[in-house]
């Protein structure tokens, strides 16, 4: 610093000290069904988020089919062996949480949010539409045609563009060269039956994780519920 007080900017001032990275504690136990649970307790606030990664995505899927593993993703709620695809959105309302999925090329990931006053029925709504999906043909039809509007959209973005040639380039004939929601060529040709075919398949509890962060109850009590 200058004498008169005046920072002297030609100066670069010498670093801080190198920060604490400290990781929180998290407890790993799996279920009697194989399911693999990781649990992190953050309780500055009275929410809990929820994601089940599962390792398929639309490497999975058959080559003139691709976008079924978005579809099956997106189809868990719209009506299941329980409720019409009404009564889902009604529960997830009710429940005040938000769900979403995210398909790659080699995962699936299922997201839940939710205040931890509601944690048990939050957690049982995940199960149902996981685990009994209904894969009603008339709500298949509506997502494909909605898959196919998204595709059609996406091809007036100069970026999506750019994407889907760089990785056909790239990768050529291997599955990573095609979009992970399909194309206009594979979508039609994707009804209840294969995403029935690919949910039984690939939606198992063995080959999925269960990550939990925020205000848990204990370990064991988290076990039991």
């Amino acid at each position: 610093m200058a004498k008169t007080g005046v920072a002297d900017r030609s100066l670069r001032p010498p670093p801080g000290p190198a920060p604490k990275i400290r990781l929180p504690r998290f407890t790993r136990f799996s279920l009697e069904n194989g399911l693999r649970v990781l649990a992190v307790r953050h309780d500055d606030m009275p929410e809990v988020s929820a994601r089940l990664l599962m390792p398929f995505g639309s490497v999975e899927d058959e080559r003139q089919q691709v976008g079924t593993a978005l579809l099956t993703a997106r189809a868990l709620t719209e009506g299941t062996a329980h409720k019409s695809a009404g009564e889902v959105a009604e529960s997830l309302d009710y429940l005040g949480a938000r769900f979403g999925v995210e398909v790659t090329h080699d995962n699936t990931m299922l997201n839940l949010r939710f205040l931890s006053r509601v944690f048990d029925d939050a957690l049982g709504f995940l199960a149902e539409v996981v685990a009994e999906p209904a894969f009603a043909s008339q709500e298949v039809e509506r997502l494909r045609h909605e898959r196919l509007d998204e595709i059609a959209a996406g091809m007036d973005e100069p970026r999506v563009v750019a994407n889907l040639r760089l990785g056909a380039a790239v990768f050529s004939e291997h599955p990573y060269g095609i979009r992970t929601g399909g194309t206009e060529e594979t979508v039609p040709g994707i009804d209840a039956e294969k995403l029935r075919e690919f949910h039984a398949r690939c939606y198992r509890p063995t080959a999925a994780t269960l990550v939990l962060v925020g205000d848990l109850p204990n370990t064991e009590d988290l076990k039991k519920r």
